[in-house]
């Protein structure tokens, strides 16, 4: 439990937990998460312009790149299963 609630705060997550702990968008961190082919599966983001870290650093693709290869490469990350079925990250549009 304290890695996950450290994680939360230092790690950018797109989805949080909603009330009924269904995952719900982050409009803080993305304004929206589209899955837009099946054939690969392929998911575009669009992260928010105003997203931002504690200190005013922005938050842009290159975070969750960074995120996606901590997790396929640290054998003791928790829950990385679905980081390791991700085949590729790319960003446009100045990492937004």
């Amino acid at each position: 439990p304290l890695t996950t609630a450290v994680a939360a705060l230092v790690l950018p997550s797109v989805f949080r937990p909603g009330a009924d702990g269904t995952p719900q968008l982050d409009r803080t961190i993305a304004t929206s998460a589209e899955v837009v082919s099946t054939e690969p599966f392929t998911v575009s983001y669009e992260l928010n312009l105003e997203a931002s870290w504690s200190t005013n650093t922005p938050i842009a693709a290159e975070d969750f790149v960074y995120l996606w290869e901590q997790m396929r490469a640290d054998a003791g990350a928790v829950d990385a299963a679905g980081y390791r079925m991700i085949t590729d990250v790319r960003s446009r549009a100045g990492g937004k």
